[in-house]
């Protein structure tokens, strides 16, 4: 029995370490590159996000060519996903009048498990005012939990086993010097 317990801080130690590293590893990101209208487009979405978490969609937009026209690129862009909280909501217009990149972030976030379909999509807005369809990204995100337990979950859960491994280790340690100790006084 006492080398069981012994031997439970391992148990311990191993269960939170594989705990805390599912919670914090980075998902992995999906990446898009497109060209229209002499814009480049360079896009950075999770494939996966953790339950209760939220991660970051980006985009870097930047003109093509390094000789430009007189008149501005203006677009508008979105992202979308149901089922998957996106801020900010709704189309975020910029305009392209050199060749400096545009950034632009979005913060994604679920509660609920399962895969979801979105779509990231542009449009050209021409000088008329009118809008032109450029292009429109398919996306897909996973949302999921380990053992039910969300990334938050898993990253507290995990803390507290390693520090009670550390904690039966040491008891442990301490046992094993006062059985010696023990039996080099008889």
């Amino acid at each position: 029995m006492r080398r069981v317990l012994r031997n439970f801080w391992l148990v311990a130690g191993l269960s939170g370490l594989t705990l805390l590293v599912w919670g914090i590893w980075p998902p992995p990101r999906a990446t898009v590159e497109i060209a229209f209208a002499d814009v480049e487009v360079h896009a950075a979405i999770p494939r996966s996000l953790r339950a209760g978490d939220t991660a970051t969609a980006s985009l870097d937009i930047r003109r093509a060519s390094k000789t430009l026209p007189a008149v501005p690129v203006q677009l508008e862009t979105s992202l979308g996903f149901n089922g998957v909280a996106v801020e900010p909501e709704g189309s975020i217009t910029i305009t392209l009048a050199s060749t400096r990149p545009e950034t632009l972030t979005w913060r994604l976030q679920s509660t609920t498990p399962g895969a979801y379909v979105g779509s990231l999509w542009f449009h050209q807005i021409l000088p008329d005012g009118s809008r032109l369809a450029r292009a429109t990204i398919p996306l897909h995100i996973s949302v999921r939990t380990l053992l039910g337990l969300t990334g938050r979950q898993a990253r507290v859960l995990g803390l507290a086993m390693l520090f009670a491994a550390v904690l039966l280790k040491a008891v442990s340690r301490w046992q094993a010097i006062s059985i010696t100790d023990a039996t080099k006084t008889r």
